[in-house]
Order: structure tokens, then sequence, then C-alpha cells
């Protein structure tokens, strides 16, 4: 008190008496978040190699019957599953569990396996020459970052199961060890989305397995995302609705026609040698 002409005493904290540590690891968080799962919540055990009670994530039990009992490979035209296994992805402020599969094409594709039937609910998809980035976060988290869009991710976090081991199977996958080459790119015009649309746009595709890209301009001249990436089933001939081009139509997983023209008949043909072949009877 300056008033009192006595000097200021700063004033000292006194010592804690008990010591704090408090660890918020991913397993504590979707502990936490475990009523978003509703039946299908994250089961907690006991770690049998530790020496402390570390409690590590495993999936429900329906998801872990599906990952072993389900035939996966049936669920995929065109491609086949490189891994496959439980992840929680992470939607808004809550984590949801999925069967995710790493496929050849490359993408990944996630199930919710709560249900009798799996229920597919999206999917991850890239091109096979603009690889996604790959963020690691820890041990248990990595993010998968594609056109904008980041998938955040969490895995049991040991072992095969660890976010690094699905890290590297995804780096593998990008190598070009298991992606399908080029099976044709080039110019094509594409008609518009939507039932009323009839406007064609010129637009740069490339064909990988059957996965078909396709983008504004080529990305060669410039590292582009894709406008959009289609899985094509089927491809025939259409009538010739655009004047002086020659047209087919592709026949998709998600269930759209894609109505595609080309320069010359010639052309029409050799996109067609190498698209999957529609059956005649359909």
């Amino acid at each position: 008190d300056i008033r009192a002409s006595r000097a200021c005493v700063p004033w000292t904290p006194e010592p804690c008496a008990h010591t704090c540590e408090a660890s918020f690891s991913v397993e504590y968080m979707l502990d936490l978040e475990a009523g978003s799962y509703g039946d299908n919540a994250p089961t907690l055990r006991e770690s049998e190699t530790s020496v402390a009670s570390t409690k590590k994530l495993v999936g429900s039990a329906s998801s872990r019957r599906a990952l072993t009992d389900y035939d996966w490979d049936a669920t995929l035209t065109g491609e086949r599953v490189v891994a496959k296994g439980i992840l929680w992805k992470r939607k808004g402020l809550f984590w949801r569990e999925r069967v995710f599969l790493l496929t050849s094409a490359p993408r990944l594709v996630y199930y919710d396996a709560s249900k009798k039937v799996p229920e597919r609910k999206g999917c991850v998809e890239w091109p096979a020459d603009t690889p996604p980035k790959i963020r690691r976060r820890s041990p248990s988290r990595f993010d998968v970052c594609v056109a904008g869009r980041d998938y955040h991710l969490a895995a049991k976090g040991d072992g095969d199961d660890s976010a690094d081991a699905w890290i590297t199977r995804l780096s593998r996958v990008f190598s070009g060890d298991l992606s399908p080459k080029v099976g044709r790119q080039g110019w094509i015009y594409k008609r518009g989305g939507g039932g009323t649309s009839s406007a064609y746009r010129r637009r740069y595709a490339i064909l990988r397995g059957n996965q078909l890209f396709y983008y504004r301009r080529p990305p060669a001249q410039q590292a582009v995302s894709p406008q959009g990436v289609v899985r094509v089933l089927s491809a025939r001939i259409a009538p010739d609705d655009m004047p002086g081009k020659a047209a087919f139509t592709m026949a998709t997983d998600s269930g759209r026609t894609f109505y595609v023209c080309v320069e010359t008949a010639e052309e029409r043909a050799a996109w067609l040698a190498v698209l999957p072949e529609a059956d005649p009877c359909s």
C-alpha cells in the first residue's frame, strides 16, 4: 500500500497439495461420444500387453462379424479389396464406426455394418495421378485430404489396425503398385447432370480401370482436381443427338447414365473398346 508507505509484496500462490496429470486421447474422446453410435458403440477392453490399465478400441460385434463373414468383393465391380478394417470416421462433432475397404481402384469405401446387410455410406475417391495428402496425428488418428475435403479417421491404435499401418497401405496404393494403368484419355463432350439438362460440355477424360475421371483441362498441364469421378459398369452406342459427333452412354454404379459424345465414330469405337461392354439383352 503506497499511501501507507509500505512496500507492495507480490502475491505468491500456495503450492498445490497434490499432483494432477490428465491425458486426452482419441480413445477417451470416442468413449465420451459413444452415445452417438446407438447400438454400434465402440467397445473397450483391457490391453493384454500393457502393464498399466490402458484401454484399446475394438469394433462392435456386428462390425467384427461382418469383417470376417461378409463377401466384400461381391460389393465391388472391376476392382478388388486390398485391405479392410474397422475405422471411426468423424462427422461434425461425432465419430461413427465404419467398415473401410481399401480397393485397387484406388479408393476407400465405407459401410455401416450395424445392419444385417452392411449399408454403403460413401467413398473417398481421388485420381491415381493425384493422390490425397495423408496427415498422421497420432498412432490411432490420421486424416485423408482430397479435393478440398478432409476425412478425419481413427484406428484401434496398435499393430495392423493402427493409423501407421493404414498409412502404409495407402502409400503402397499411391505408389502405383496396385493402381490400374491409364486405359485411355482424351477430350469428350459430357451432357450435364439433371433430368432436364441437355447442354454438352467439353471435358478431358482419363480412364483407369473402370474409373473415369473428368477435368476442365488436362491435368498434365496443371495440377488440378477432377471435376468428377464415375465408376463405369457398362457402355454402349447411343443415338447421335449432338450434330457431327459420335455418341455413347455409360451406366454407372450410382444408377446414373452418362451421355457422352466424341468427334468421330472411330474415336467412339476406341473408347468402347476399353470400357466395360453392355449386356446385349439389357
